[in-house]
């Protein structure tokens, strides 16, 4: 049996005590062995697309400009005007960060142009 992870929160504790319990056998079950129980999915629902900007410039100020969805052309424009041109230019990256490596907007920008060329 896989072990499946969910948290456990018993209405009647202290402080809204969560616990963990593993081998459950399916999401929304009750477990039989913790009396009044509510069982509670620890996964998290499927999350947003996020995206940041890091801009950096030659004084040492630096400025993160992140948002939840995908990000538009006039946004990449619109952010590379405002903090852009006087900065390193910023480097976009999607998340999972880990799974992404920062690219210069300038990048994304032409990528996001040729995009909207094509719709």
């Amino acid at each position: 049996m896989q072990p499946k992870h969910f948290l456990l929160y018993a209405p009647g504790s202290k402080n809204g005590v969560l616990t963990t319990s593993d081998y459950l056998q399916e999401p929304g079950e009750r477990d039989t062995n913790q009396g009044s129980t509510t069982l509670v999915s620890a996964q998290p629902e499927r999350s947003v697309a996020m995206w940041k900007i890091n801009f950096q410039y030659s004084d040492g100020g630096k400025i993160k400009v992140s948002n939840k969805g995908k990000i538009t052309l006039e946004q990449a424009e619109r952010y590379y005007r405002q903090y852009g041109i006087h900065s390193d230019g910023g480097f976009y990256q999607e998340s999972p960060y880990k799974s992404h490596q920062p690219e210069h907007l300038t990048k994304v920008i032409n990528r996001l142009r040729k995009e909207n060329e094509q719709d």
